[in-house]
């Protein structure tokens, strides 16, 4: 629903909305990076306050301060006690949902002060009194990539790291409809932090169910990322709560049970410097999935997606240029023995493209049929 919703007020968002809200349900923390206009404060904006729980949110420049995040010292409580607190009321440390604005443009000092209520949970007051933080996700935007160590420390720290990109433009028309019919967009269907822990766990008996196809999936791609010279850490790889999980969330919520496919697409999102790596990535990609059967894939993805949206027409569209490109496959007799190893796949693919066409022509004469001559 969250991301139906988000992709129904921002247009040509689909694939923005899809990160935000996988990082939600799998509790990281995200950063969107893109050039100024591309609706990465609205959209992250709209997401934090869909959800029924306590919310931060903060436009940081360089000037900004530590206290302005985590709460100024409580002067009474120092005059009654001698003992520094900070009154955290309203602030991070107490939300839920945290929504940070042009991340990079903070000083070290205030990104340090951050890094324990992002990664631990944890927000140590003066005297070093340990307080647990219930925090789900932080979201955060920049307008470019840091620049300095100490704010690339950070950035490392961030788990998706997703580039935004400018509104494809067949799309622009109906943007701009979007945006003058409804200039202050609104999830209308708010989401309980209850519904996020027990999607949270759904995804987890999920992993372990198929625990054995996901880690050899996994495995697979992570090799194939490092022999092409992606960069990608032992911790992202290995690390439950990470790339296995991702793969396992972005399966179950998009029904994908391709694990390898799930693997590969989540990957860019969880690289290191995704920029810099993105020939790398484009090739580890070929080498594992022939870039026609990708296209086919890809058209099936929207197709369905087009499906479940009630867009029948855009989902048959979609489901045909399935169809036209496994034609363009076989009438290309295979490029000696090219796709031998995804035979499969490709009868897959062809079935069910087959199948909603099917479906949509039964759905579209019993549409016309009770309309009156």
């Amino acid at each position: 629903a969250l991301i139906q919703g988000l992709g129904d007020q921002f247009i040509g968002r689909e694939e923005d909305a899809k990160i935000a809200v996988l990082a939600l349900v799998t509790k990281q923390h995200a950063v969107f990076i893109g050039e100024p206009g591309t609706a990465k404060s609205a959209l992250l904006g709209t997401l934090a306050t869909a959800v029924n729980g306590t919310y931060f949110q903060y436009l940081l420049n360089k000037y900004t301060i530590p206290s302005e995040l985590l709460g100024e010292f409580d002067p009474a409580h120092f005059q009654k006690t001698g003992k520094l607190q900070r009154e955290i009321s309203g602030m991070l440390p107490t939300a839920n949902i945290a929504f940070v604005d042009e991340i990079y443009k903070a000083n070290s000092e205030t990104l340090n002060a951050l890094l324990n209520v992002t990664n631990e949970r944890i927000f140590m007051d003066a005297g070093n009194k340990r307080i647990k933080v219930p925090l789900y996700s932080m979201f955060a935007a920049s307008n470019e990539l840091p620049q300095d160590d100490d704010l690339q420390a950070f950035h490392d720290r961030l788990f998706y790291k997703h580039f935004v990109r400018p509104i494809n433009p067949d799309r622009i028309e109906s943007a701009i409809l979007k945006t003058v019919t409804n200039p202050k967009p609104v999830i209308k269907n708010t989401v309980t932090l209850k519904d996020i822990d027990d999607l949270n766990q759904e995804i987890w008996d999920y992993l372990r169910t198929h625990v054995n196809s996901i880690a050899n999936n996994v495995a697979v791609v992570v090799k194939m990322l490092k022999k092409e010279g992606v960069t990608i850490s032992d911790r992202t790889a290995v690390g439950a709560k990470n790339f296995p999980f991702v793969t396992a969330a972005y399966s179950y919520l998009f029904d994908i049970p391709d694990f390898k496919k799930t693997a590969m697409t989540v990957a860019k999102y969880v690289l290191h410097d995704f920029e810099d790596q993105r020939d790398a990535y484009d090739r580890a990609l070929d080498q594992m999935v022939p870039p026609e059967l990708r296209a086919a894939m890809e058209f099936m993805d929207n197709a369905s997606e087009a499906r479940r949206a009630g867009d029948f027409k855009k989902a048959k569209e979609e489901a045909l240029k399935v169809v036209q490109k496994l034609k363009e496959v076989v009438s290309n007799g295979g490029e000696k023995g090219k796709f031998d190893l995804y035979r499969n796949d490709l009868k897959e693919l062809g079935d069910r493209a087959s199948k909603l066409i099917k479906n949509i022509n039964k759905v579209i004469d019993s549409v016309e049929d009770e309309i009156p001559a």
